[in-house]
């Protein structure tokens, strides 16, 4: 499930959520955790940093979605891995994960946060992206 935010007939979203369901039985003895992605466009000043944060999702994207979760996995960005087609992957805390998967969520949720320095900051993620959530039990 993709919230967008729609500008000029851009999409873009930094929040999704998996259905644990599709994925089969799932335990919450995650050993390693890694997010992969690539990224349509990063504006921030100062040091260029995201933040990957786990929460249990519902099923449904509100705005409280964006200020949800555990901070799970944080990357310096550089002007290579912001660049279209670019694939950026990003080591999650098993232990965060875990932590959310113990609360038996329908979802999983995953939210994209810009690490504001400054005040300014903004990340954007097409639905077409690539993407994946490896998880290790």
């Amino acid at each position: 499930m993709f919230p967008y935010l729609v500008s000029n007939d851009f999409r873009s979203t930094t929040v999704f959520e998996t259905r644990l369901e599709d994925l089969g039985p799932v335990s919450t003895s995650v050993q390693l955790a890694v997010f992969s992605f690539d990224m349509n466009g990063f504006i921030v000043e100062g040091t260029p940093r995201i933040e990957i944060y786990v929460y249990a999702g519902h099923g449904a994207m509100t705005a409280n979605d964006w200020r949800s979760g555990i901070l799970a996995g944080s990357a310096t960005m550089t002007s290579v891995n912001a660049q279209n087609g670019v694939i950026t992957s990003i080591s999650v805390d098993p232990h965060a994960v875990n932590s959310v998967l113990a609360t038996n969520p329908d979802y999983l949720g995953i939210n994209i946060r810009a690490a504001e320095t400054h005040g300014v900051a903004g990340i954007s993620i097409s639905p077409l992206s690539t993407m994946s959530l490896d998880l290790v039990f």
